[in-house]
Formats: structure tokens, C-alpha cells, sequence
């Protein structure tokens, strides 16, 4: 266990000593004993195995499929540290996309905040007026969970794209990306579901902030066509999200898994900036620079959405689009210019 005073060497160390004939294996650490008894294995049903022996593992990940898990090759025996540690871990995946996540909610409500109650008092010359604060908590949540799920979605999809021109540069798809992109690229199903959180908590509040305000006359077309795109929004987030759980991803083939994250999530992409969009076209070319110098919500998201629709384009041309394929199914250039 990590607390022993035995450090993790020791007890291999031990284990060969006993058992010299043997090829000691490490795996079941994440897995409890009750629920092992039980059969009720409730979570992720990832059996991590590490030896020193490639016969012995394989032996026991075939073990590990007969009781109806997925064993997870570590290779040699000086990941069982690791090993033991990943049931004790506490949101390890989820640090980089929540801080990101609480860094960007935080800037947004911070800009509205800038723009809604304060620079409007600060301008004013009928002195400060404290009634521009009862929106703050509801209105200015909303707003902010809003505009913070779309980046969090955006986030998602552009490491893709820089991984993209990068492979095309190198002309392989064996090279290591930098640290920096390969986190950012493990770090896409959490901030996606971020963003679906996020989305879902902006549409509850907007209902509620509707709901509040009333609506004295029928929304203009541009503002049904807005709240619309918001909907369907939701609802593809919904499946990609309910899509990127391992118990509904286990039953859909490689293919049909690809099909729904590449292209339903780009065409979430396409939906979120329509939606950002529509909500503000008629402001987006209005000077917006008040008290301080600070752009719109509506200017930024909506620049934030083209422009990652925009680096995408160029890879959608088809030869381009042929030749990315053609390095991600394997194709090698060799240094000289000359295929592998």
C-alpha cells in the first residue's frame, strides 16, 4: 500500500525471493475485493497489468477478459508503483480542464461584471446606481456559464487541429507531440463534459432569467432562430457526452465512436457559434469600449468561434483533407521527400 514503510521494490524484492520460480505480476490493484466477491464491478472496468515477463502478463490480460474486464498493459514491473496509486488518486484527469475551467469562468464574470455594473456607473452622471446590481448573481451567472462552455468546447476541438497541421508538417503520425499539446489532446473528454455542464447550467438559468423578464412581444426571427440553435446545441452535447461514457462507448465499434465525436462535434462547434452569433450580429461591428477598453462578451466569443472554424478549413480541402488521411492510416515521409 502507498503508506507502507516497505517502499514498492522491497516487495518485489520479497516476492522473487519467495516465489524464485515464479514471474511476479502486478494487477487487481484498482479493483476492491468486495466487489471482486460480489461481481458487482461498478466504475471503470480497466484492469492495469505490469511484469517483467510479456508471457506472464499476456496470460493474466487473458484472465482479466474472461471475467469480463479490460486488461491495460503497463509494461514492466516498475509501474506497480503507479499501479498502487491510482485508486487513491482524486481527480488526476480532471485538474488541467477544471482549472482552465475555473480560470475562464472566472475572466468572463469578471468582464461582465466590469461591463454591466460598473463601468455603466462609472460613465453615468446621474451618480452611482446601485439598482444595476440585482442582475449580477442570476443574469451575469448565466451569461458567464454561457460564454465559459463555449470556450471550454472550442478547447476541445483545437488541439485536434494543431495536431493535424503538425502531422502534416512532419509527414508522419509516429512523432511525439510537444507536452504542452499531448496534455491539452488528454485533456478533451473532461473539458468537453466541462462544457456540457456548463451549457446545461446556462440554459436552466436562462429559462429561469426568461421566465423573470417576461417577453411583452414574439421574439424577432433572428432571436427564435438564436434560442433554436441553443436547443439543438444542448441536445448534440447530450450525446456526446452520453457517448463519451465507457459503458455506452464499450458498445459502439471504432468507427461508429469516431463518427460521433469528430462529426457531431464539430457540428456542435458550428451550432455554438451560430448561437453566439445570432444573439448579437446587429452589435458585433458596434464599438463596445466603455470606461475601459474592454470588447464585448458577443465580440469575443463570436471571434473565438470563427476563428477555430477557420483554422479547421484549411484541413477540410480535399487535398489536403486526402493527403492528412493518407499520414493518419500510416503513410511515412521520408526525409528526403520520398514516401516510407
Amino acid at each position: 500500500p502507498p503508506d507502507s514503510p516497505v517502499g514498492p521494490r522491497a516487495w518485489q524484492s520479497a516476492c522473487r525471493s519467495a516465489f524464485r520460480r515464479a514471474h511476479v505480476v502486478k494487477a487487481f490493484n484498482t479493483l476492491s475485493a468486495f466487489a471482486l466477491q460480489q461481481g458487482d464491478v461498478r466504475g471503470s472496468k480497466e484492469i492495469p497489468i505490469s511484469s517483467d515477463n510479456a508471457r506472464a502478463r499476456r496470460l493474466v490480460s487473458e484472465l482479466v477478459r474472461n471475467m469480463g474486464l479490460h486488461p491495460v498493459d503497463f509494461g514492466a514491473l516498475r509501474a506497480a508503483r503507479e499501479i498502487e496509486e491510482i485508486p487513491f488518486s482524486f481527480f488526476r484527469e480532471w485538474k488541467v480542464a477544471g482549472y482552465v475551467a475555473l480560470l475562464v469562468f472566472f475572466l468572463f464574470y469578471l468582464l461582465l461584471f466590469m461591463r454591466r455594473q460598473i463601468c455603466p456607473n462609472l460613465d453615468s452622471t446621474d451618480g452611482w446606481n446601485w439598482n444595476r446590481f440585482q442582475t449580477f448573481p442570476l443574469k451575469n451567472g448565466m451569461l458567464a456559464f454561457a460564454l465559459s462552455g463555449t470556450v471550454m468546447l472550442l478547447l476541445c476541438y483545437v488541439p485536434g487541429t494543431i495536431a493535424g497541421y503538425l502531422q502534416l508538417y512532419r509527414g508522419t503520425k509516429y512523432s511525439t507531440f510537444p507536452s504542452w499539446l499531448d496534455r491539452w489532446l488528454k485533456s478533451r473528454k473532461q473539458m468537453g463534459l466541462l462544457a456540457l455542464f456548463m451549457g446545461s447550467l446556462h440554459g436552466c438559468m436562462a429559462v429561469f432569467t426568461q421566465i423573470d423578464e417576461g417577453m411583452a412581444e414574439p421574439a424577432r426571427w433572428s432571436q427564435q432562430l438564436f434560442i433554436a440553435l441553443g436547443i439543438v446545441l444542448l441536445g448534440v452535447l447530450g450525446v456526446l457526452g452520453v457517448s463519451s461514457l465507457p459503458s455506452v462507448s464499450a458498445g459502439l465499434t471504432w468507427r461508429e465512436f469516431s463518427f460521433l465525436q469528430r462529426y457531431l462535434g464539430w457540428a456542435s462547434v458550428l451550432l455554438v457559434t451560430g448561437h453566439a452569433f445570432f444573439k448579437g450580429y446587429t452589435k458585433l461591428l458596434v464599438p463596445r469600449f466603455e470606461c475601459v477598453v474592454l470588447a464585448s462578451e458577443t465580440q469575443i466569443i463570436v471571434f473565438l468561434c470563427f476563428l477555430t472554424v477557420l483554422l479547421k478549413v484549411p484541413l477540410l480541402i480535399p487535398c489536403v483533407h486526402s493527403r492528412l488521411m493518407k499520414v493518419r492510416r500510416g503513410y511515412e515521409r521520408m526525409p528526403n521527400g520520398s514516401p516510407a
